[in-house]
């Protein structure tokens, strides 16, 4: 079901929306690169991909429990994690626009993972997190099962890979470990501190030569560090009256904004990497599950779109 409608909560900031039901409970969801007029999301075990322009959806199915985790680096390719401890790559099927092949499935001994990070071509690494505490790694080129290092036996709730800087951001309880991606076995450069509890999102990027690392907590608090000093450069303390569950960082020509979403049901839209609020939008009925960003969206002629899911069972596209 198509709703198409402006927000009443900030009208400087959402022009118009996309906002379709489902059965189920979506937990990711985002734009397809190059092909932004399809939202590619997770319903329970099963991959659907919407039409935005003609309503139409396709489904695929593989994985036997919840998918918790979708990530897309390019049109030709979408990998989804499952609560069934399973990775599966699908492939854009040759002069098809919506059609994709379940081509690899990856798999780890430990069924709780978390989160998923896959680096670009050259690191060649897919990493997921589990919730006892590992990094499960794979290697992006054959598929292989790489390693699994205990980080932190509090667990480990979050992850994302700055090609860039060659760095894996990893969230753990109350810490962010920073890693080297350009070794096998992802060595442990050092520890961010500051937050108190389950650290639910990581955003690890460079922004004009210089890498930094977004946080998000239990604590209601968001942080950013630099990579070069490894020291927190901005913070809010009560970003968010309820936990931050996610984050996303929208690239501008003259700026960037951070994206983050809570159990308070907003979505707030920050400068990056100073932390100035800009929005702050009432986005669903309850707790917002995921966030992302697509660099543009053709149905409405929007250079940037926002994709966001939650526990009311909707994926808004703003």
């Amino acid at each position: 079901e198509f709703i198409y409608g402006t927000d009443e909560y900030d009208k400087s900031c959402v022009h118009s929306c996309v906002n379709f039901s489902t059965v189920g409970v979506v937990k990711s969801a985002l734009c397809l690169p190059n092909k932004d007029y399809l939202t590619a999301f997770a319903e329970g075990n099963k991959l659907k991909l919407v039409n935005t322009i003609d309503g139409t959806v396709r489904i695929f199915e593989g994985h036997r429990e919840d998918i918790i985790h979708i990530h897309s680096q390019s049109a030709d390719e979408i990998i989804t994690m499952s609560k069934d401890g399973g990775i599966h790559i699908w492939q854009a099927v040759e002069n098809s626009d919506s059609e994709y092949n379940w081509i690899n499935y990856l798999r780890d001994s430990r069924n709780n993972l978390t989160s998923l990070a896959v680096s670009g071509l050259s690191l060649g690494k897919i990493v997921a997190t589990t919730r006892d505490g590992y990094i499960c790694v794979w290697s992006r080129n054959t598929c292989l099962h790489s390693h699994s290092t205990l980080i932190d036996s509090k667990g480990l709730y979050s992850v994302d890979i700055c090609d860039d800087q060659g760095i894996t951001a990893i969230g753990g309880y109350g810490r962010v470990f920073l890693h080297d991606s350009c070794t096998d076995e992802l060595s442990h450069i050092t520890t961010l501190g500051g937050h108190n509890g389950p650290v639910f999102a990581v955003v690890a990027r460079t922004i004009l030569g210089v890498g930094y690392v977004a946080s998000g907590c239990e604590d209601k608090m968001v942080a950013v560090h630099r990579m070069d000093t490894f020291t927190q450069c901005a913070y809010k303390k009560d970003a968010h009256t309820s936990a931050v569950t996610s984050m996303a960082l929208a690239a501008r020509p003259d700026s960037h904004l951070l994206v983050t979403g809570s159990r308070d049901s907003s979505i707030h839209i920050w400068t990056f990497p100073t932390l100035e609020i800009r929005h702050k939008i009432k986005s669903h009925d309850g707790v917002v599950l995921s966030v992302s960003v697509a660099s543009t969206f053709h149905r409405f002629g929007h250079r940037q779109a926002l994709i966001s899911t939650g526990l009311d069972k909707t994926v808004k596209v703003w």
